[in-house]
C-alpha cells in the first residue's frame, strides 16, 4: 500500500475512535465488563484512552498497555543509508542503499488523575503508569510491539529510558508525577 494511503487510512481509524465521544456516544470498545472499583477491562484504544501502546508476551500476560505522550515530544526518524565511493575524477559520490530502521523518541506522562482524550478522568495512578512502562524496559533481549499515534504497528526494542521526577508537597517530600523520555529502535 502507498505510504500516503496508509497514513490516510490510519488517520481515518484514529478519527473513528475520537469523533463518537464528541457527539456524546459511547464507542463499542469501551463497553466492556466492569470489575472492582468500576473500571473497564478493555484493551487500550489509541485516540480514546492513550496515544501509544506497547505489547510483550511476558508483560501483563501479553495484553497491550496504553500510554499518554506529552504533546510536542513525539518524533520518528528514519535515516537514509548511503555509502561513499571515490569517483574517477578524485571526488566522492554517494550511493543510497536504502532506508535505515526507524527510531521513535517521546516523553510518557506518568501522572495521577490523567484525562482521557474524551475528558474523563483515568483511574490509573502516576506510580502505576511509571511501573507499567518500566516493566517493558526491564525485559532484556526481548522485542516489543509498539503501536504509534497513527495506529501503525512496529517491532521495537528499548534503546534508552530517562526519568524526570516531579516532586510535590510543601517540603517536596513525596513524588506524584514522572515524565519518562523513551527511545525505541525498530528491530
Amino acid at each position: 500500500m502507498c505510504p500516503a494511503l496508509a497514513a490516510t487510512a490510519a488517520n481515518a481509524t484514529l478519527l473513528r475512535h475520537i469523533v463518537p465521544y464528541r457527539t456524546g456516544q459511547r464507542p463499542a470498545a469501551k463497553q466492556g465488563k466492569q470489575h472492582e472499583k468500576g473500571r473497564m477491562s478493555t484493551v487500550p484504544t489509541i485516540g480514546v484512552d492513550c496515544n501509544v501502546t506497547l505489547t510483550n508476551a511476558n508483560v501483563n500476560s501479553g495484553a497491550a498497555r496504553g500510554f499518554f505522550v506529552k504533546p510536542g515530544t513525539y518524533t520518528m526518524t528514519r535515516p537514509r543509508q548511503a555509502h561513499a565511493r571515490p569517483t574517477a575524477g578524485g571526488g566522492v559520490s554517494y550511493v543510497e542503499t536504502g532506508l535505515g530502521k526507524r527510531r521513535f523518541e517521546f516523553i510518557v506522562l506518568c501522572r495521577g488523575a490523567a484525562r482521557n482524550l474524551d475528558g474523563t478522568t483515568n483511574a490509573t495512578t502516576a506510580r502505576q503508569w511509571r511501573d507499567r512502562l518500566w516493566a517493558f524496559y526491564e525485559r532484556l533481549n526481548e522485542s516489543h510491539t509498539f503501536v504509534d499515534p497513527l495506529a501503525v504497528s512496529h517491532t521495537v526494542r528499548f534503546a534508552e529510558c530517562e526519568e524526570r521526577v516531579i516532586p510535590y508537597g510543601k517540603e517536596r517530600l513525596w513524588v506524584l508525577e514522572w515524565e519518562t523520555r523513551v527511545v525505541l529502535e525498530e528491530v
